[in-house]
């Protein structure tokens, strides 16, 4: 017997069972995902770590200059917020011509009040709407021939968060994030309220492990043990809409942080704010007025742009 022909031949089927064990894919612009034994782990690019890098967050940190003072963003960065500034000011006329309320809300709320404006380091608008004029979005925006724009329902990777985008009809670097959220008909405490958010982060985080199908239908079914559709909403508890996947530790804001929705101004302009977007602020990030640990992903900031994305950019900075 050929010991070392069969010991060699073992080895290669060891190998290639192995290497079925193993994939690679792109997760996203910025990551790659690998996979072992149904282990998903993801990691930057290394594009993504450069660009990164070159920050100036990083500069600012450092040499701890007053966040509330920090000159604005330059370049590609700033061309890029510009150009989604221009989408949030038509969706605002869009809301106002159908007599539609949002809210500038997470990174954006933040930058509202820390920046009048932008965080320097960011690239991105987010906004949330009560959930009667978020569905209004998707029926209305795309009948209203709004140049070229368009509404499209966001599916994540992982089909498990759902949010509304406006996009760029001709580049899709350019965007804003429309969020839910529900007005609940309950009041709670703040310990019901961290309560519930675990649970329902739990109960999703479930469904995922499970790879149900049909996971946002199903979340949005679970969505109702918390809304009590028989009681008033003036006055009761917000709960943001649990279709995405949110950051903060409490889903839950008091109704009187939202509402009445009051005018702000965000990079000169003139916008739509929650009532006491501090208070959300301080629930969502502790000392906002502070550096975060670490520099948020962005999105499209870290993208290469093509001629026609350039043209586009140009474009919507334009009609500022």
């Amino acid at each position: 017997m050929d010991y070392k022909k069969s010991a060699i031949c073992v080895l290669q089927k060891i190998a290639q069972h192995m290497f079925h064990l193993f994939s690679f894919k792109e997760f996203s612009k910025t990551h790659n995902q690998l996979t072992f034994c149904g282990l998903k782990v993801r990691y930057p690019k290394k594009e993504y770590i450069k660009a990164k890098n070159s920050n100036p967050f990083y500069y600012y940190k450092k040499n701890k200059l007053d966040i509330t003072n920090l000159p604005k963003a330059e370049g590609k960065l700033r061309d890029l917020q510009l150009a989604n500034l221009a989408i949030l000011k038509q969706f605002d006329a869009f809301c106002s011509q159908n007599n539609l309320g949002y809210v500038l809300f997470a990174g954006s709320a933040l930058g509202q009040v820390r920046h009048k404006g932008f965080i320097p380091w960011d690239d991105d608008i987010d906004v949330a709407m009560e959930r009667g004029d978020y569905n209004k979005v998707l029926t209305e925006f795309n009948k209203a021939h709004q140049q070229d724009l368009y509404a499209e329902q966001f599916i994540s990777a992982d089909q498990a968060s759902s949010i509304i985008k406006i996009r760029s009809k001709k580049s899709d670097k350019f965007f804003i994030d429309v969020f839910a959220f529900d007005i609940s008909g309950n009041k709670y405490s703040v310990k019901q309220q961290i309560k519930y958010t675990n649970e329902i982060k739990k109960f999703r985080h479930n469904l995922q492990k499970q790879n149900t199908s049909n996971i946002i239908a199903t979340i949005m079914q679970e969505k109702n043990k918390y809304i009590n559709t028989s009681a008033p909403k003036v006055g009761s508890d917000i709960l943001l809409g649990i279709e995405w996947d949110h950051s903060e530790p409490n889903w839950f804001l008091r109704y009187d942080t939202v509402y009445p929705i009051k005018n702000t101004i965000f990079e000169g302009i003139k916008f739509k704010s929650m009532a006491k977007p501090e208070c959300y602020l301080k629930d969502y990030y502790g000392n906002y007025m502070s550096y975060p640990k670490k520099l948020p992903k962005g999105h499209s900031m870290y993208d290469n742009f093509n001629s026609e994305d350039y043209a586009t950019m140009q474009e919507l900075k334009g009609r500022l």
